[in-house]
């Protein structure tokens, strides 16, 4: 009976550690997410930022254009 308990109580404090382990691994994924998050907000800023500047350059484009436009060639 004595061998039964410390069995189990092996058995106890083996499955123990193995829910710190996966523990420890989700707070890991847990960082991981917040990582991947901050670097596609990142890259999200990033194209905003391009696409304006795009707009920009498209109209800069448009108005040479335009100027050019009054002389002959």
């Amino acid at each position: 009976m004595a061998e039964a308990i410390r069995g189990v109580a092996g058995n106890t404090s083996a499955i123990t550690g193995t829910i710190g382990d996966i523990d420890s691994q989700g707070k890991k994924v847990s960082m991981e997410m917040e990582s991947v998050s901050a670097a596609t907000e990142e890259q999200s800023a990033s194209s905003s930022e391009i696409a304006t500047a795009s707009d920009s350059l498209a109209k800069l484009a448009q108005d040479l254009q335009n100027s050019l436009s009054r002389f002959r060639f």
